[in-house]
């Protein structure tokens, strides 16, 4: 029964990450305009795993695996999707940034690189830093846990710099038209004449809305941010004092969850009740001797 109970947990348990990469495909095909190109994204995501566990327990013989490893997934998917926006949102504007590369695609792609590489290089170390420090953890959990996460984010960095920009040209070379059945991944009449004849000095509509409305709003309310800001900061510095060490020991499973019923019941109406506190027991010399 128990068994059963936590086979249903883990099942939920992966429901939600598989919903968490679905959510992450359809936010890649609608960012992107390719479901090719979102494939290609998630695809990187799910490789960047069997590569890390290779590297960690080939090399670092890092062979302890727990749930908290699992939990990476969820970091991998924020941060490579972030790498994957970065790189592409860097291709699409080396399309307007001077007339003499506008229609050489190898030198929009080395500006493109250049510029992705650099800024994506510094939130991935930082990253992997912060991940890293949890190696000098005495708990093994947290410690197996920083080394994975710390080892799949650079991995997954080189993953999207190697691989995104051969997908990035191949889906430019084969123009895909728009068709019923995927209408994200394939580019219409006036898309591929935009791509062909390209405009200098053109900005997105995010790049023109922060250019204009969010600009002038933060310039005009700056110093009612700052205040909030303020404000905000000595509010959570207070609640931060006020916070210790646990006072009581922390639920595994939420108390109301079913399978904490029969558990509840044979803990407390048949089990043996024990003191709490741990016993101390002290011996002074040995006996028949002293």
């Amino acid at each position: 029964m128990l068994f059963d109970q936590f086979n249903d947990i883990l099942i939920k348990d992966f429901a939600f990450a598989l919903f968490s990469l679905t959510f992450v495909f359809f936010y890649l095909a609608f960012h992107l305009k390719s479901c090719f190109l979102a494939l290609v994204g998630v695809t990187l995501i799910l490789t960047s795993f069997p590569f890390t566990v290779v590297i960690t327990e080939g090399i670092f013989r890092v062979t302890y695996f727990s749930s908290l490893q699992v939990i990476s997934i969820y970091i991998v998917l924020g941060i490579a999707a972030d790498d994957i926006f970065v790189f592409y949102d860097a291709w699409r504007q080396s399309k307007n940034i001077a007339p003499e590369i506008i229609n050489d695609k190898h030198r929009r792609m080395a500006y493109a690189w250049r510029r992705a590489v650099k800024a994506m290089a510094v939130t991935s170390t930082t990253t992997s830093v912060a991940f890293f420090a949890n190696a000098f953890s005495p708990l093994m959990p947290i410690r197996t846990f920083g080394i994975f996460s710390g080892v799949i984010i650079p991995l997954n960095y080189f993953l999207v710099v190697m691989m995104m920009p051969s997908a990035a040209i191949i889906y430019e070379k084969y123009k895909f038209y728009k068709c019923c059945c995927c209408p994200c991944g394939f580019r219409t009449e006036e898309e591929l004449k935009e791509f062909e004849e390209p405009e200098e000095g053109k900005l997105g509509q995010i790049e023109e809305v922060f250019n204009s409305k969010v600009n002038t709003c933060v310039f005009k309310a700056r110093w009612v941010i700052l205040a909030v800001s303020l404000i905000w900061f000595v509010v959570t510095a207070i609640f931060a004092v006020k916070m210790g060490p646990m006072t009581k020991e922390e639920e595994f499973i939420d108390p109301d969850h079913p399978i904490m019923k029969p558990i509840k019941i044979i803990t407390e109406e048949f089990g043996e009740k024990q003191e709490q506190g741990t016993p101390i027991n002290v011996y002074w010399g040995v006996g028949g001797i002293d």
